[in-house]
């Protein structure tokens, strides 16, 4: 058959199986052997070799994370399987492990993965904008991590470790800078340095700053560039061993965020000659892969489509800016006996000022913004046996504030309004854990952790107000709302005040496991675990529209139960790992944005099930090659959908959950006598998977399928190979996708009241290149 006689679907699949089989050839004839690197992870609260631990973790080294340029805390959604992204927009991040994550554009509502920073929780949807530099590894903790990391970690947990000072060792550091195209200048610096006999510190900065890779089409914005890149970031430590058995970790940071959101890629949902007919069906799915142009219009009669990837409409001012400062002090004792005292004292402010266009078309239609300040204060203390004892334990308490201040202020230009909500919540934590290890023979072990969670959510003072749109300063599109000027509102006509509304939840959650080792090189387990997240509340400020609207009631609870069976090995001398975990989930009362009656909103879905696979390989074949790979299936649906039925159909899938994720990662090292050349290989591939729970089975809220292929040369050369020069290609297959797709109106009744489009959050959609050059000293 002629190659243009090939469907879309069959050129993908022939390009991806000669791609993958390109990268195997590189290694068949190889026969020279070399062991794999082993990496340290603390997911279990002790320094513990991952191919030891009864839980699905990975692990990826601060070095790895460099050479892959993962410089921000979603950049680790491409290197692991059954792992995406639920993001709103360029700042209000997310992630979904296994199809267990939090869909929800709101910044009151706790997400199901927990992220942390050297173990300090990152509790806002925003924090993880955060520059991920000078770290020491990213560990990825997959299912419930309720016994040892608390609530909000039903889909799992991500903790990245920053590299520390060490007392008595030498000064050292490293500097690396990026250029790329589109006036992207990246710069990462390190230096740790002796403060005399028993003290050290280390100073790291990053600076990511790129032009907009897409062009602003609205009415008197033409030509405006979007998605500018503008990071900063910055972090300090001291090290001071106190005594022989005491040491203490002080570490400031901050990050600030000064770019500017993209908007959304566009497709009109109604018919262009009567807008206020949807438009035909197939129309709509012809251009729901956002590549096309479709036939379709937005309520005003305009076609938002376009086949030129990076041009989109975005009416609003399209504001990015997130100031994260924080730090915490840390100190370890340990008693002659062995065991270990930990104390974690951790400080966060995050503020945030952002607007977003939903639209996507020539006109502003719906643009929610937000203005909050997050202020959180945590307090963990825990005790640890020693580590060699046949009955390990760990026990611990932990306190966990946070005084919120959101204000979400929608712009309705068809209404002619803006809808407002400002929220005052208080969440407050409190628990106590425990987790016991027993070894039955040197082989068997057996284990439980049980954690006790006193929950507690207020927000005494929340109001909704509706403003006219009149001449009192909210009439210009690009201007942020913010909380003072709704405060300020020369014409408040609708208030809607609520009592005091309030969440409580008291939970005994835990886990069980056994595992075996039929020899020092395999480990079998199977686990029982229990996870949950806290209630919330609804709170969409345009609910403000609708009379007798129910916004402001609690979202209850969700609650995950979770079997998981696994083996780890490392055969062949140590030069092969491979890992394999099937797992099976009971979800209820999921948390999600639906349509509560005929309004998007938030609430609980009954029950659903996930089911998977995930198999993970590193293997040194030779001296100078190294492969990974990675594989995850999973098969998800809801089983309940209780009063939800009319817009949730049961069978239906769970958002961002793909059938398939992979990952393949080939390098080869070529010795030279003048320094060490790395040629590198990585292919990515990811299943379609459904982005929307707001209306029954949309094909036209579908992200496609993708295959990314990313490749890099470095060349290190001098004293220790310190110095280093790359060159490297992303994309090379020039994928464009979607990372979210937001669909708010039905296309299958009649006009839309809100935005009567769909709108997908672009991936930048080309080729890319770039020199990156690094000294490490």
């Amino acid at each position: 058959m002629a190659a243009c006689d090939l469907t879309e679907q069959e050129m993908t699949l022939a390009r991806t199986v000669g791609i993958a089989a390109a990268l195997f050839a590189l290694f068949f004839s190889c026969a020279a052997r070399a062991e794999l690197e082993q990496i340290v992870v603390t997911a279990t609260k002790r320094a513990e070799d991952p191919q030891n631990v009864p839980v699905t973790v990975q692990a990826l080294s601060g070095d790895e994370l460099s050479t892959l340029r993962a410089d921000t805390a979603d950049a680790v959604l491409s290197l692991f399987a059954n792992l995406s992204s639920n993001g709103s927009n360029e700042v209000n991040k997310g992630f979904t492990i296994r199809g267990v994550g939090t869909n929800n554009f709101h910044g009151n509502v706790n997400r199901a993965v927990g992220v942390y920073l050297d173990e300090v929780s990152l509790g806002t949807p925003f924090s993880d904008t955060l520059g991920i530099f000078d770290v020491e590894r990213v560990e990825v903790l997959r299912g419930p991590q309720n016994t040892l990391f608390g609530r909000n970690t039903t889909g799992g947990a991500i903790n990245y470790v920053s590299r520390r000072p060490v007392v008595g060792e030498p000064a050292n550091g490293q500097l690396r800078s990026t250029i790329g195209e589109d006036s992207e200048v990246n710069v990462e610096a390190a230096a740790g340095f002796p403060l005399g006999s028993s003290a050290a510190g280390r100073i790291s900065v990053q600076s990511l700053n790129r032009d907009g890779l897409f062009i602003n089409m609205a009415p008197g914005r033409e030509g405006e560039k979007l998605g500018k890149r503008d990071r900063q970031s910055a972090r300090i430590q001291l090290a001071w061993q106190a005594g022989a058995a005491t040491s203490v970790l002080l570490n400031a940071h901050a990050g600030y965020v000064r770019g500017n959101n993209i908007g959304n890629k566009a497709i009109g949902l109604r018919d262009p000659l009567d807008p206020s007919q949807p438009c035909d069906l197939a129309e709509i799915v012809r251009g729901s892969d956002y590549r096309t142009r479709n036939g379709c219009a937005a309520e005003n009669g305009f076609n938002p489509s376009s086949e030129e990837w990076r041009t989109v409409y975005n009416a609003s001012g399209a504001q990015a800016k997130i100031d994260l400062e924080g730090g915490f002090v840390r100190v370890d004792h340990s008693a002659a006996s062995g065991q270990v005292l930990t104390s974690v004292t951790a400080v966060n402010r995050t503020r945030i000022n952002q607007a977003d266009d939903t639209g996507g078309y020539n006109e502003i239609r719906l643009t929610p913004t937000q203005d909050g300040t997050y202020d959180q204060v945590s307090q963990e203390l825990r005790l640890a046996s020693a580590e060699n004892d046949s009955l390990r334990w760990l026990a611990g308490i932990y306190y966990f504030r946070e005084e919120m201040l959101l204000g979400t202020h929608v712009v309705n230009n068809g209404p002619g309004v803006v809808a407002s909500n400002i929220l005052e919540q208080t969440d407050r934590d409190l628990s106590v854990y425990g987790q016991l290890d027993y070894d039955i023979t040197s082989r068997t072990t057996i284990g439980i952790g049980l954690r006790y969670t006193d929950n507690d959510k207020t927000a005494p003072s929340s109001v909704f107000r509706v403003i006219p749109r009149l001449p009192n300063g909210l009439t210009d599109p690009t201007q942020l709302i913010t909380n003072e000027i709704v405060e300020n509102a020369a014409v408040v006509p609708v208030t809607i005040p609520f009592a005091d509304l309030q969440a409580t939840l008291n939970r005994l959650s835990g886990r069980l496991y056994a595992s075996y080792r039929p020899s020092n090189t395999v480990h079998a387990y199977l686990s029982y675990s229990e996870g949950f997240k806290s209630g919330g509340f609804d709170t969409r400020a345009n609910a403000a529209l609708t009379p007798g609207s129910d916004v402001g009631r609690p979202v209850g609870p969700e609650f995950l139960s979770a079997w998981e069976a696994g083996v780890k090995s490392r055969l062949a001398s140590g030069r092969l790992q491979l890992n394999a975990a099937v797992f099976a989930y009971s979800w209820e009362d999921l948390q999600s944005f639906v349509v509560v009656g005929g309004i998007p909103g938030f609430a609980n879905i009954p029950e659903s099930t996930l089911t998977g696979l995930e198999v993970e390989l590193a293997w040194t074949p030779a001296d100078e090659w190294y492969v990974s790979a990675s594989l995850g299936l999973l098969r998800t649906e809801v089983t309940d959908a209780g009063d939800l039925d009319t817009s949730i159909d049961e069978g239906h899938e769970l958002p961002n959950s793909p059938g398939y994720s992979a990952r393949l990662a080939v390098r080869r090292d070529v010795t030279f006598s003048s320094g060490l050349l790395s040629l590198r290989a990585d292919l990515h591939l990811m299943d379609e998977q459904t982005d929307s729970f707001l209306f029954a089975r949309d094909p036209y809220s579908t992200k496609a399928a993708t295959t990314v292929l990313d490749a890099s040369a470095a060349f290190a050369f001098g004293p220790e190979d310190r110095y280093e020069i790359a060159v490297w290609g992303d994309n090379l297959t020039e994928e464009r996708f979607c990372y979210d797709i937001g669909l708010v109106d039905n296309p299958a009744v009649t006009a839309g009241q809100l935005t009567s489009t769909g709108a997908c959050s672009p991936s930048p959609g080309q080729r890319r290149f770039g020199l990156t050059g690094s000294v490490r000293f």
